[in-house]
C-alpha cells in the first residue's frame, strides 16, 4: 500500500508538534490559565505552541536532601505537614533538571531539594516547553509552603536549572517576587531565543540571576541553548560554544541522529549533547572554589575578548566576578567570557588542567620611521616555578615606533608564579615578501604583565640593551 506524502509529513511533524490554528486557552484551579496565543506561540521564533497537561498528569514531586539523609531523599509536597529534616535557617537550593536528563549534584551543608518531572519533560519537545509552567508553579507553591510552614525566607532560596530547567526556575521566580538568586545553566534555547521575557528566564525573576551558557549557537543554527544575555551576568566560557573535546555544531546533530538510530545512548551524551551538559559540570566544579575558581573577564563580545581588547584586571573594588556557584551580585556584571579545559576530564581543574589568563602589554622604544615584523619570544624566570618560554603575537605582527602591543595568553600548564624577571629576544619574520623593509632588530622599553586569575599587575623595565635580546626587571618607578 501507498501512503500518501502529505500523510508522512504530517506523521513526522506529529513527533515534534501539534498545530494549531487558532489560539487556545486551558485553567487549572490553583494555577491559574495557559494559552498559545502570543508571545507564547505565533512568533517567529514560536510558530506552534501546545498547551499544557494537567499538574496532575505532570506529577511533580519533590525529594529533600540533608546531612542527615545524604543517602535517602524525604520526599515533600505541600499536604504534608512535616517537613522532616528541613532546616528553616540553612539556605535551600532547588535543582531543576532540563529535557530529558536527571540531576545530581553533590553540595555544602543546606537543604537540597531535587525537582522531579519526568513525566513532563517528555517528547514532543514542544509539550515538554507548555509544562515546563506547570511545574514553575508547582515549584512556587512548593516554596510557599515551606515559607508559611517553616518560617524559612526567600532570601535562603536558590534556585538551579539547566536547560528547560533554567525556565522553569524563571517561572517559579516570576510568582516569587524577591527570591535571592537563580541560576541558569545553558537555558534552553529553541522556543526561547529572543522571545519575551514572559516567556523565558530574564533578570527580573530573582534578586539575583546569573547564567552560564556552553551551547549558545546563534539563533537558527542548530544548538541545544541560548545565546543572548539574560541575566545580570551570563558567563560564556570559550565564547559559549563548542565546549573543549565535544563535538562541533555542524557535525552534531548528523552524529546525534546517527547515535539516535543505533540507540546509542552514550554516543548521544558525547556528541550531541556534550556542550549543553558543560555548564553543568563547570558549575559542580565550581563549588570546589580553592581547586575550581573560574574566574571570568568583563568583554563586550568573544571576538573581543579574542582580539586582546578586553582588559584582564577589574575595574570594581569588589574583584573579577566568578563562573558558577560563586558568582556575586556585587561583583562585575553583564558578559564575561574566559577559557577552560577538556571538559571529558574527570575532574576540569587543578595545576594541569586549569586555563591560566594571562596579558601582556609590550611597549616599543622610539624607532623613528623604522618598523619591524615577528615574534618576540618571552622567558619568565620565578623563584617559585620553572622558567617558562612563550610566544607574544605571531609573526606577522607589526611593531612601529612607540607601539603598544597586548596580548592574552590562555596558558594550559604550571602557572607563572610571582615572575622576577622576564627575558625577551626578537624574532624576525622570514615568510613575508616584503620582510626585506622590516628591520632586523627591535628594542622594547617596558613590559607590563597581567595575572587575571590573581589579579595582580607587574612592570618590568630593561635592565640591557641588546638589540635583539633584553634583560628586564621590575621597574623602580612604575
Amino acid at each position: 500500500m501507498i501512503v500518501p506524502l502529505h500523510k508522512v509529513l504530517a506523521a513526522i511533524w506529529s513527533v515534534f508538534v501539534e498545530i494549531d490554528i487558532f489560539p487556545r486557552t486551558i485553567c487549572y484551579d490553583g494555577y491559574g490559565c495557559f494559552t498559545t496565543a502570543r508571545p507564547f506561540s505565533g512568533t517567529l521564533e514560536r510558530p506552534v505552541a501546545l498547551l499544557p497537561n494537567s499538574p496532575e498528569k505532570i506529577a511533580t514531586s519533590f525529594l529533600l536532601y540533608t546531612r542527615s539523609t545524604i543517602h535517602k531523599g524525604e520526599i515533600l509536597h505541600r499536604q504534608i505537614q512535616n517537613f522532616g529534616h528541613f532546616a528553616s535557617n540553612k539556605k535551600t537550593k532547588i535543582i531543576i533538571h532540563g529535557f530529558l536528563d536527571n540531576s545530581n549534584l553533590t553540595w555544602e551543608d543546606v537543604n537540597l531539594i531535587i525537582v522531579n518531572w519526568t513525566q513532563g519533560n517528555t517528547l514532543p519537545y514542544t509539550k515538554a516547553v507548555a509544562n515546563a509552567q506547570i511545574v514553575g508553579i508547582d515549584v512556587a507553591h512548593l516554596i510557599e509552603t515551606l515559607i508559611t510552614k517553616t518560617n524559612t525566607t526567600l532570601e535562603r532560596f536558590h534556585i538551579i536549572g539547566h536547560s528547560l530547567g533554567a525556565h522553569i526556575a524563571g517561572y517559579a521566580g516570576a510568582r516569587l517576587p524577591g527570591i535571592a538568586r537563580i541560576t541558569g545553566l545553558d537555558p534552553a534555547g529553541p522556543y526561547f531565543e529572543n522571545t519575551d521575557e514572559r516567556v523565558r528566564l530574564d533578570q527580573t525573576d530573582a534578586l539575583f540571576v546569573d547564567v552560564i551558557h556552553t551551547d549558545a549557537i546563534a539563533p537558527f543554527e542548530l544548538s541545544l541553548g541560548i545565546s543572548q544575555a539574560i541575566g545580570h551576568v551570563d558567563f560564556y566560557p570559550n565564547g559559549g560554544q563548542n565546549q573543549p573535546e565535544c563535538s562541533q555544531t555542524a557535525g552534531k546533530i548528523l552524529n546525534g541522529l546517527l547515535n539516535y538510530a543505533f540507540e546509542d545512548a552514550e554516543g548521544i551524551i558525547k556528541t550531541t549533547v556534550c556542550s549543553h551538559f558543560a555548564a553543568v559540570h563547570y558549575f559542580t566544579d565550581s563549588i570546589l572554589k580553592n581547586s575550581c575558581s573560574y574566574t571570568a573577564f568583563s568583554c563586550l563580545n568573544y571576538n573581543a575578548f579574542k582580539s586582546n581588547q578586553c582588559f584582564l584586571l577589574c575595574n570594581n573594588d569588589a574583584g573579577c566576578n566568578q563562573m558558577g556557584y560563586y558568582a556575586d551580585p556585587s561583583r562585575s556584571l553583564g558578559k564575561h567570557y574566559l577559557y577552560t579545559r577538556n571538559i571529558d576530564q574527570k575532574n576540569y581543574c587543578g595545576i594541569y588542567l586549569f586555563v591560566y589568563h594571562y596579558q601582556i602589554v609590550l611597549y616599543s622604544d622610539r624607532n623613528g620611521f623604522l618598523s619591524a615584523r615577528g615574534e618576540a619570544i618571552l622567558t619568565f624566570i620565578s623563584n617559585k616555578s620553572m622558567p617558562l618560554t612563550m610566544l607574544f603575537g605571531n609573526e606577522m605582527l607589526t611593531y612601529t615606533s612607540n607601539s603598544i602591543k597586548t596580548w592574552m595568553i590562555p596558558l594550559q600548564a604550571e602557572p607563572i608564579d610571582e615572575p622576577i624577571q622576564v627575558n625577551i629576544k626578537f624574532r624576525k619574520t622570514k615568510e613575508d615578501l616584503i620582510h626585506w623593509f622590516y628591520t632586523d632588530k627591535w628594542r622594547f622599553i617596558k613590559l607590563v604583565f597581567i595575572d587575571g586569575q590573581k589579579q595582580i599587575k607587574y612592570t618590568f623595565c630593561p635592565n640591557s640593551y641588546p638589540r635583539t635580546h633584553t634583560i628586564f626587571l621590575p621597574c623602580v618607578n612604575n
